[in-house]
Formats: structure tokens, sequence, C-alpha cells
């Protein structure tokens, strides 16, 4: 599972303390921060990547107010 981030290194952190996830090797804090990913347990990994903006989907608008 890939996140987009303003700030991706916060949220991997977030993840990370929350659910006791660990860096992968090379995403420790110290990476440039750009994209990293964090390993669970289990063989799932979620990976955050840094962007400028979020847009949002039409689809999150569709039938909003109605």
């Amino acid at each position: 599972m890939v996140l987009d981030s303003t700030d991706a290194r916060a949220l991997a952190e977030f993840y990370r303390q929350l659910l006791g996830f660990v860096y992968r090797p090379g995403d420790e804090p110290s990476a440039d921060g750009r994209g990293l990913t964090i390993d669970t347990k289990s063989a799932d990994r979620r990976s955050m990547k840094q962007v400028a903006a979020i847009c949002s989907s039409p689809r999150a608008t569709v039938g909003v107010g109605r």
C-alpha cells in the first residue's frame, strides 16, 4: 500500500509508533525523506510517498450536499 503525503516522514513515523512497524533498511529517519517504506511484522509493507500537494478525488465529492 502506498500513501501520498505532504509530510511522508511524519506519516511513516505515526504508523510506525501506532502499529509497531519498523523502517526498511535505508529508510530510517536519516534518509532523504522523498519516499520511504515501513515493514509490518508480516509480509505487508506501507510506503509513504512525498508529494507537493494532495488533490481530492472527483469521486470524493459525488453526492455531497444532496
